[in-house]
């Protein structure tokens, strides 16, 4: 259920409320907050929200979107109370006659950065307990750099980008894809010779291409890309030091990378405990696309598609788990995933295009005889089992293994009983139907 939640239940706010109340939003709870006690008595008694929260805190909690409808001069500490608490892709809008202040105040307090990934290295390598080593973590973010120095993450939080890089030989940027660009250009002139800076973005060649842009000849670029993700958490208060255990973690050289640049990302990605697998830009966002950002855009398309449809309310009840799984990426953060998609732009479009043609593929298979139906979905099921056990990665194996049949004394061991048991039903039919072929003298009818 999406959450909208009102700060200030005055005039002005009371009014949102009950407009937004009034236009009876599907699947969304309108909650309020305000300190003046009688301002949420009276909120109550005049339905201006669903629900009138007990602190800030309790108000933003899992809020897509926050309406600040409170005095100008009450923003800036709103803003800092609220900001720790908000979850990444929540939405924050003001009321007030001017703009400029509350902007200052919304880029000072409010979060810009995913400290996540960034706090989770942090965490390992001081974990890892490095010989004359220091961390030092920065984000345009207060609430992230208070919370960093709480958790440990670091050994160090810098008060600007500048003073992070200052005598830096490892630049580690675990920043929103569309943030790094401006973040490059703006370390470019105070990183020192013989630097190595890599990321943690998830597409790669337009990363490589802004750090051949804007970094200074001598400083290695070594893209990278640690596949540990969690689309349900995000913010320094989820980092943790074993993150990127027994994780892979693509790196993508630049042409210009020195091979101690590499030789120093490699060893960083071993520290977390993660294996390395070194892979081409333009390869690895192929790859991504298919396997990371194609699902993100389906899952996506797929509740967009029946939450627009008139019959919405029937199949919102009627949803079950399978229909949840297919669209629990929604639940993530839909900023990066925007960043993700418009960086990789051309290589989804692609693979977009690919599943186009496949859908419709099985599309007219629908209308071929069952036991080919039947071929389709169980050969799918089979090899993602192998899939699962890790048993298919062999280049040289077919992508379409010959169903086994009931004869085979492996079938109950590849394919679930009930699969196992339909492939027995259908090799005996398929048996019976050509006894049948031949006693016809090899002409079929069909009756």
């Amino acid at each position: 259920m999406a959450r909208i939640a009102i700060f200030g239940l005055g005039y002005i706010g009371g009014s949102i409320g009950m407009g937004l109340r009034a236009a009876k939003l599907r699947d969304t709870q309108i909650v309020g907050y305000d300190d003046w006690r009688a301002a949420r008595n009276q909120a109550n008694k005049n339905d201006a929200v669903d629900e009138v929260a007990g602190s800030p805190r309790e108000a933003v909690d899992g809020a897509g979107l926050v309406i600040l409808a409170t005095p100008p001069a009450a923003t800036s500490e709103l803003m800092e109370e609220i900001a720790p608490h908000l979850g990444r892709g929540a939405v924050v809008t003001d009321t007030a006659a001017s703009k400029v202040q509350i902007g200052e105040w919304a880029q000072q307090h409010l979060p810009n950065g995913v400290s996540f990934v960034g706090g989770s290295i942090g965490m390992g390598l001081r974990a890892a307990k490095l010989r004359d080593t220091q961390i030092v973590g920065y984000d345009d973010w207060r609430a992230a750099r208070n919370q960093a120095n709480k958790n440990d993450a670091v050994d160090e939080v810098a008060g600007s980008p500048r003073e992070a890089v200052d005598g830096a030989g490892l630049v580690i940027l675990a920043t929103p894809p569309a943030a790094t660009s401006e973040l490059m250009e703006e370390i470019a002139p105070h990183l020192g010779r013989g630097a190595v800076v890599t990321d943690t973005a998830a597409s790669k060649v337009q990363i490589g291409e802004w750090a051949q842009q804007h970094l200074p000849n001598g400083v290695s670029f070594v893209g990278g890309h640690p596949m540990a993700g969690d689309a349900s958490a995000f913010g320094i208060d989820n980092a943790r030091a074993d993150l990127f255990r027994g994780k892979r973690w693509f790196v993508s050289p630049s042409a210009t990378a020195s091979e101690s640049g590499v030789k120093s990302v490699l060893g960083m990605v071993r520290e977390l405990g993660a294996t390395p697998h070194f892979l081409d830009a333009e390869e690895h966002d192929y790859v991504m696309a298919a396997v990371s950002h194609l699902p993100l855009i389906v899952s996506s398309t797929l509740f967009t598609m029946l939450r627009g449809s008139d019959g919405w309310p029937d199949f919102g009840r009627a949803a079950g788990d399978t229909f949840r799984s297919m669209t629990a990426y929604n639940s993530g953060d839909p900023s990066l995933t925007t960043e993700i998609a418009v960086t990789n732009r051309e290589q989804v479009k692609h693979w977009i295009d690919r599943l186009v043609l496949e859908l419709d593929r099985v599309r007219n298979l629908l209308d071929e005889p069952e036991e080919e139906v039947f071929r389709e979905f169980s050969t799918a099921q089979i090899n993602h089992a192998r899939f699962l056990g890790g048993d298919d990665m062999d280049p040289d194996l077919g992508s379409t293994p010959e169903l086994p049949d009931a004869t085979s004394q492996m079938a109950a061991l590849l394919v679930s009983p009930r699969l196992y048991d339909r492939v027995r039903k259908m090799t005996k039919r398929n048996e019976d139907r050509e006894k049948e072929h031949q006693a016809r003298g090899g002409r079929w009818r069909r009756g």
